[in-house]
């Protein structure tokens, strides 16, 4: 059984699984269709799977939040108003806590230019906020600190209070709960820091050269207390791209994406002690590798579950059983059209039968720990996005469509 949810005001209609009666020809999307705001966007889940919350626009220009019980879907959400806030538009929601959410949003504020003459700019605000209207004061990150534009670098979900984001040029671990801030890593202007499963910043990358040369450099170190190591030196003029992608369970051992003397790109492990690459972790025969794919449950935090490619669209290839095997049966249950194709390699005339979507694919958005409940997404080239709650492996809800006025039939 689907449920639907639209709006604001979260009505819920049971989906017939009937097919549709009628022929008349589907109407075309005007222009105004597609200059809305999305009416459902960044739909988010606590690490519990208690909540859901997501940015709404019923009438494509004004913004709320609103934020469901996933156990009681069928009531109306608690919804929240920007302008209560002093803003003009919600941006972001993110859960980084079970009770609390990261909330984004922009305000217009007074300012001057060089000549003195008044202003306004648009400045962006990050405040944690509890899910629940009972659950305590919310808390601005970088409070009294100017126009400052944050991002959430780490869950540290293994920490009951804190999390790590950029901001300054700096690296900070941030309680949720008051707003404090401590530094944790400084010149993150010059350095873009990556950090492991415990949220150490133990990889960094800088972009170096002039005008005849670009390169990027990054540097690793197996724990705090070690010094720098060269990871790698990537330079444009090389046309092999190379790129750090994650860490492994030895930290001496990184992954890295690369070209070089290969038809296609793979993922291979470099050893930052021995200063050599070992082997190739992930390839594929017909596809450019993309990026590894982590875990965000807590038991498992950082642990690698699968690598991406680059096929007819980015698909993943499961190392976890459980994901593997969730990606299949949310195909089948949201009629996703799977067909083999004859494809030969441009490059080397391999053939192989391969599968591909038929337009539209799902994609795992977000998940609670226990994966008794995921935020899916429906969407393709001509499907707009559609966000759906899957409860206990059993009972998938419609919680909205990106633009509902656009019929897939037409585009």
């Amino acid at each position: 059984m689907f449920k639907r949810i639209l709006g604001a005001t979260a009505l819920v209609l049971l989906l017939s699984a009937s097919p549709a009666v009628g022929t008349a020809a589907p109407t075309p999307p005007s222009a105004g269709d597609f200059g809305r705001l999305p009416a459902i966007s960044h739909v988010t889940l606590s690490p519990d799977g208690k909540q859901i919350a997501a940015i709404i626009s019923p009438d494509g220009a004004s913004t709320y939040i609103s934020v469901w019980k996933t156990d009681a879907m069928t009531e109306k959400p608690r919804v929240m108003s920007v302008s209560k806030l002093g803003g003009a538009h919600f941006v972001g929601v993110q859960f980084v806590k079970n009770d609390r959410m990261a909330i984004t949003y922009q305000a217009y504020v007074p300012g001057s230019i060089a000549d003195g003459s008044q202003h306004m700019f648009e400045a962006t605000h990050t405040i944690m906020v509890s899910p629940d209207e009972k659950g305590g004061a919310q808390a601005e990150v970088m409070a009294n600190s100017g126009i400052v534009n944050v991002a959430i670098r780490d869950l540290l979900p293994a920490d009951p209070k804190r999390i790590v984001i950029a901001a300054r040029g700096e690296l900070y671990t941030v309680n949720v709960y008051t707003g404090f801030a401590e530094v944790l890593e400084r010149n993150s202007d010059k350095w873009d820091y990556s950090l492991d499963a415990k949220g150490q910043p133990r990889v960094r990358c800088e972009f170096i050269g002039d005008n005849t040369d670009v390169a990027e450099s990054c540097e690793a170190r197996a724990s705090l207390d070690d010094a720098w190591q060269p990871l790698l030196t990537w330079r444009a003029k090389d046309r092999e791209p190379l790129s750090y992608v994650g860490d492994t369970d030895d930290p001496n051992v990184f992954l890295l994406r690369t070209d070089a003397g290969r038809e296609r790109a793979a993922i291979v492990e470099y050893d930052i002690k021995a200063h050599k690459q070992l082997e190739v972790a992930f390839e594929h025969k017909l596809f450019e590798a993309g990026e590894p794919v982590f875990s965000n449950r807590t038991k498992d935090y950082g642990e690698l579950i699968g690598f991406s490619y680059d096929a007819d669209t980015q698909r993943i290839y499961w190392m976890d059983g459980q994901f593997e095997a969730l990606e299949r049966n949310l195909r089948d249950a949201l009629h996703i059209n799977v067909v083999k194709i004859d494809w030969i390699d441009p490059s080397s005339g391999v053939k192989a039968k391969i599968d591909m979507v038929d337009d539209a694919d799902v994609s795992i958005v977000d998940y609670s720990n226990d994966l008794s409940r995921v935020i899916v997404e429906k969407s393709g080239p001509s499907q707009p996005p559609e966000f759906y709650l899957l409860a206990d492996g059993k009972r998938l809800y419609l919680l909205g469509k990106a633009f509902p006025a656009i019929d897939p039939a037409s585009l």
